[in-house]
């Protein structure tokens, strides 16, 4: 049977996610193509409460339909977005199994990391220059400022008593 009071959920933190990251899309940082992540928040809760499965779709639905709202699709930075998200969620997932779901800061620091990893990678090979690499250290400094933040930010939603007595709800509902 379909649990409604799942699906629901979920459709409202993926709304969340979008809205967060055209919003990050907006706040200016004077460093190109550096974002604050906010939407990471919402995924690193869905991967933490809900399933792995659950926060790919999102990762996924959320790139998508960001880019489709900004008017991105297919450009580079879609490209460079998409790349980052995959590669960050794909190296947060095995933290979290290897962690045995613990460590969540320590997984969103190294998922910003990685998801700047992605954009440089897809960067080298579009411009077809390893040179992009020297960008590398000035990301990886502001993803582990950030990813600490947001972690943090993920810790206290995914430890709150009311939020996990929510979840549970919707994970186990009444027969």
């Amino acid at each position: 049977m379909t649990n409604v009071k799942k699906i629901t959920f979920l459709s409202f933190m993926l709304a969340i996610s979008i809205i967060l990251s055209v919003v990050d899309s907006f706040i200016p940082t004077n460093i190109p193509g550096v974002k604050l992540g906010l939407a990471n928040v919402v995924i690193l809760i869905v991967l933490y409460m809900f399933s792995i499965k659950d926060a790919i779709l999102i990762n996924i639905l959320r790139v998508y339909i960001a880019s489709l709202l900004r008017g991105t699709i297919l450009t580079m930075g879609f490209l460079m977005s998409l790349s980052g998200a995959f590669l960050s969620l794909l190296v947060m997932i095995i933290l979290k199994i290897i962690l045995k779901n613990k460590a969540l800061v320590f997984v969103s620091v190294i998922g910003a990391v990685f998801h700047s990893v992605g954009q440089i990678l897809v960067g080298v090979l579009y411009l077809e220059s390893l040179n992009v690499f020297y960008y590398l250290p000035i990301l990886v400094l502001i993803s582990i400022a950030t990813g600490l933040v947001m972690g943090i930010i993920a810790y206290k939603i995914v430890n709150n008593k009311t939020m996990i007595r929510k979840v549970n709800e919707i994970k186990n509902p009444p027969r």
